[in-house]
């Protein structure tokens, strides 16, 4: 598979059932209603809790309550204009950033109980009382900003196109890799 078409997930759905079926055109089609399926869950479920918060929202503000279907139609406008804006590609590409982010941000967790307590660096023993947490932890800071760095760079392209494509995976297992 391309590499352009390996980051679309009804390619990936039909890749995988082509394992589960022989025949192609059976995998096209199970792969084709799972994710038909699945958006329409999805979507139904956005709508129905889209049109909830629209309607609370515009009754506490207004006063008045033109009833949920008004609000539900008016959550599927905004969801086609979005689609048709082509907001996916925009998703996408904030979530691969937050994606670097929050795993260096839990290896940094990791490597605080899997490398610091076992070395007795940190205390045995796990404990929270709020008036003696200070307000900004360096250590813990510190190795999310070096791990950040280090996805974020590999995210920009800096170590090459493969591990542009694994720059979560950079920012989560550098911190360990670093210490082991």
């Amino acid at each position: 598979m391309s590499v352009e078409l390996a980051s679309d997930p009804a390619h990936m759905y039909q890749l995988a059932y082509g394992y589960v079926f022989d025949n192609p055109n059976i995998s096209m089609v199970v792969a084709c209603l799972f994710v038909v399926i699945s958006q329409l869950k999805i979507n139904v479920a956005n709508a129905y809790a889209g049109s909830l918060a629209w309607s609370n929202f515009f009754s506490r503000v207004t006063h008045s309550h033109p009833g949920r279907v008004v609000w539900m139609f008016f959550n599927i406008a905004i969801a086609l204009l979005l689609m048709e804006l082509g907001i996916y590609q925009t998703i996408a590409s904030m979530l691969s950033v937050y994606s670097v982010v929050v795993l260096a941000w839990l290896s940094s967790v990791v490597a605080d109980l899997v490398i610091n307590k076992p070395l007795g660096i940190s205390p045995k023993h796990i404990e929270f009382k709020r008036s003696h947490l200070y307000d900004i932890n360096p250590v813990g800071l510190g190795s999310m900003i070096i791990a950040s760095v280090m996805g974020f760079t590999a995210h920009l392209g800096f170590y090459g196109e493969t591990m542009e494509a694994l720059a979560s995976f950079i920012a989560c297992f550098y911190l360990l890799l670093l210490f082991l």
